[in-house]
């Protein structure tokens, strides 16, 4: 079985490392963090992850910022979920427009992602 990467690209620290532990220990994943969307754009550049978890709200460089440079990238780009605290359906409209597969609104219980990412593997989308 291929190891797939996933980058979890979140500034919130308890966040990121509950979605590593939880994801880390499907032994078909292996997780990257970055707590910023510079070293975000790093990581994705360099690990081709089949998923992007992406917050829009970092220091350094935003999600939406991420998103943009994503679009530049050649296929096959990352299943992106982003997770966003703010609410505002414009800036939702945006991430989707500029990429984002889906949008996900924090709080979130931890087991719907992990629902949604098992759903993704059965519908052969990562």
């Amino acid at each position: 079985m291929d190891t797939k990467n996933i980058v979890i690209c979140d500034d919130d620290a308890t966040l990121t490392y509950i979605l590593q532990h939880i994801l880390g220990k499907r032994k078909e994943f292996k997780v990257s963090l970055a707590a910023n969307g510079e070293d975000g754009w790093l990581l994705i550049r360099d690990s081709r992850p089949v998923l992007l978890i992406l917050d829009l709200d970092m220091p350094v460089k935003d999600g939406l910022s991420v998103l943009r440079d994503l679009k530049g990238m050649p296929p096959p780009r990352p299943y992106t979920i982003v997770l966003s605290a703010n609410e505002s359906r414009d800036i939702q409209d945006e991430a989707k427009s500029l990429g984002a597969d889906e949008v996900m609104s924090k709080p979130f219980k931890p087991s719907d992602l992990l629902a949604k990412v098992d759903d993704l593997i059965a519908k052969g989308k990562i």
